[in-house]
């Protein structure tokens, strides 16, 4: 299995998803500092379980490296929290936040023994951001959606990744991140059976991309065109 259809690279791009999906909620909740008490409990409540089956898939996917599993299910948060914050929620963020550290570092490791070592897609020289990894994840993404007739966004979803490198008005670290971002929801939209639309997750991403992409005047249009054919997508079938 190469490398870009390993199931746990996957999953540490979901997981990342949730983690950006808590903390702008969480954002949006905690700035009404009247009404959040009220809406706390519902909220930790989902962003709990939305952590544990991202969790849970996790260590399915690890299978029978009880190893792995172990280092994974234990994995301790960092001990002090953030001032400033909900003490639940910081600690939720921690305990998701060093489960994905933990992940990222398999993946790795999966790469080096695997000895997928993909390095286009470097910007500039020592230091700059290197996307290699996404772009051989967009590669097949786009493929993908080419397959399953969905041609027009295989080709903005490929523009987007060529135009992130450059687009003006982006940090290094938003450049990184919105490529990610990018890559993560191509591969969410050519898995979902028949176009279908996309999940709470794959939704969340879309709103973290979206707001760092439309900082660049270079990226706005592909990205609006992106929007316009995603929230046109049926639901997906349902099996009789």
């Amino acid at each position: 299995m190469g490398a870009d259809e390993d199931p746990l690279a996957r999953l540490h791009t979901h997981g990342f998803y949730v983690q950006r999906l808590l903390e702008m909620e969480y954002e949006d909740a905690a700035r009404d500092e009247t009404t959040w008490p009220t809406r706390k409990p519902a909220l930790m409540g989902r962003w709990r379980r939305m952590a544990m089956d991202w969790a849970g898939a996790v260590e399915t996917a690890l299978g029978s490296d009880m190893v792995a599993v172990a280092r994974f299910h234990n994995a301790q948060a960092p001990s002090a929290l953030p001032e400033g914050y909900d003490i639940d929620w910081s600690s939720l963020r921690g305990w998701l936040m060093r489960r994905l550290e933990i992940l990222g570092q398999a993946v790795e490791s999966r790469r080096a023994h695997s000895g997928a070592n993909i390095t286009i897609g470097s910007i500039g020289g020592p230091g700059a951001v290197n996307l290699g990894t996404v772009h051989g994840g967009m590669n097949v993404s786009v493929r993908v959606l080419q397959d399953s007739g969905q041609g027009q966004l295989a080709s903005l979803f490929a523009q987007l990744l060529e135009k992130i490198p450059t687009a003006a008005n982006l940090q290094a670290g938003e450049i990184e991140e919105a490529a990610e971002l990018a890559q993560g929801l191509a591969e969410e939209t050519a898995r979902r059976p028949s176009g279908g639309r996309l999940s709470a997750i794959g939704k969340a991403a879309a709103t973290a991309l979206g707001h760092i992409v439309t900082k660049s005047a270079d990226l706005v249009r592909i990205w609006e065109a992106i929007e316009k054919v995603l929230a046109h997508m049926p639901p997906p079938s349902l099996p009789l």
